[in-house]
């Protein structure tokens, strides 16, 4: 078995992210939250999670009906998916547009998977990112998710992700690691991305029937990644079953996000391929 370390962090000051024993339980001021005990969420093993990336557009009148998809696949197929809504496609879809849609959900990252996989329609989705092919459309419409996140489920997980979190609620600093393990040998380069996500915000939404909802409650919206669009270099040889990688992040969450309706989600991509082998998720009002 082999264990490597990758670390990072998106912090003006940078965390060691040790575990310390016996912490300081009260102090003057922020405190370094890698100098707190650390919550640990275990990732599903023993199937494979699929990640649904929903682009989507708060001026697109068809875009409710694909979140509409997503809450009936978390029904019926519960546990199964962790569910991203990127703001990302035709300008006339997804710019601002006071004073009717006032509400900016754009982001840098989104801009980037935007051109990167070719969305020119909205709604559009991938599902783990299968059949990706960057010289044809290989987008997935939202009457199809439901039938390609039963065929993933039911594989046996390549990986696992366990993640280890600690936060100070005064600084709003966060820092933890993800430790993948993995179940199967792996022979292409794999990139481990971590995301925060936001729901239960309210935000003018255009309808089916062209009305503005002015009380529309967007979920799962894509707020930023930790380490970039694409994530960060998790492996670039051989992985063998057995072997386990550990990467250490740290952020402050901007206070605009509401952190009782956050999540971070992580997710390792064969990056030969794009395909998302593995994906989990955390509720960071858990902290």
């Amino acid at each position: 078995m082999s264990y490597r370390t990758i670390s990072f962090c998106l912090l003006l000051a940078v965390f060691s992210c040790d575990y310390i024993d016996d912490p300081i339980q009260a102090s003057i001021g922020p405190v370094d939250p890698c100098e707190l005990p650390k919550m640990q969420f275990k990732g599903d093993s023993t199937f494979r999670k699929v990640l649904i990336e929903d682009f989507t557009g708060h001026r697109c009148n068809n875009c409710p009906k694909a979140s509409d998809a997503i809450k009936a696949i978390e029904q019926n197929q519960a546990g199964a998916i962790v569910a991203v809504a990127m703001h990302a496609g035709p300008a006339n879809f997804i710019d601002p547009d006071p004073p009717t849609y006032p509400t900016d959900f754009r982001t840098p990252e989104g801009d980037d998977l935007e051109e990167y996989f070719k969305v020119t329609f909205l709604p559009a989705g991938m599902v783990s990112r299968t059949d990706f092919n960057a010289q044809a459309s290989h987008l997935k419409i939202f009457t199809g998710w439901a039938s390609e996140v039963a065929t993933l489920a039911a594989e046996a997980a390549p990986c696992s992700i366990d993640l280890e979190l600690a936060y100070d609620g005064q600084s709003r600093q966060m820092c933890g690691q993800a430790r993948t393990r993995f179940f199967s040998d792996q022979s292409d380069p794999l990139n481990i991305s971590l995301w925060l996500t936001e729901s239960t915000i309210i935000a003018p939404q255009k309808m089916p029937d062209n009305s503005a909802n002015p009380s529309y409650e967007h979920n799962h919206v894509f707020r930023t990644a930790l380490n970039s669009a694409f994530g960060q270099s998790l492996q670039t040889g051989n992985t063998l079953a057995g072997d386990v990688y550990t990467t250490d992040f740290s952020m402050t969450l901007d206070t605009s996000y509401v952190r009782a309706n956050c999540h971070l989600v992580a997710f390792v991509t064969n990056t030969a391929t794009e395909e998302v082998l593995q994906v989990t998720e955390v509720d960071l009002s858990a902290l």
